[in-house]
């Protein structure tokens, strides 16, 4: 599965969104002098849950490619020539 440039991205700025901060009454065992306790809460998980959500609801093959290789390779029309090949294997290995 090829990962989208610009959804890593939105991803990553969604992950660094800011906290709402809520109070939350008094404490267990407070005095209740006045003071209030507060609690940060992080939006982050609420995106990232829905971001993997959105990631396996995905197709992980695009089916649509998949099916018009395999009629070309079944009707004979698909040919790759050596240097594509070779072109290919050596990018590959050009990324790691």
């Amino acid at each position: 599965m090829k990962i989208d440039a610009n959804l890593a991205a939105q991803a990553e700025s969604l992950l660094g969104a800011n906290a709402a901060t809520r109070p939350s009454g008094r404490a267990a065992g407070s005095s209740g002098g006045g003071q209030s306790d507060s609690v940060v809460l992080s939006t982050s998980a609420d995106r990232v849950t829905l971001l993997a959500a959105q990631a396996l609801a995905a197709p992980e093959v695009r089916q649509q490619r998949v099916a018009a290789l395999a009629a070309a390779v079944q009707n004979g029309s698909y040919r790759v020539s050596d240097q594509q090949i070779a072109g290919s294997i050596v990018e590959q290995l050009r990324r790691f």
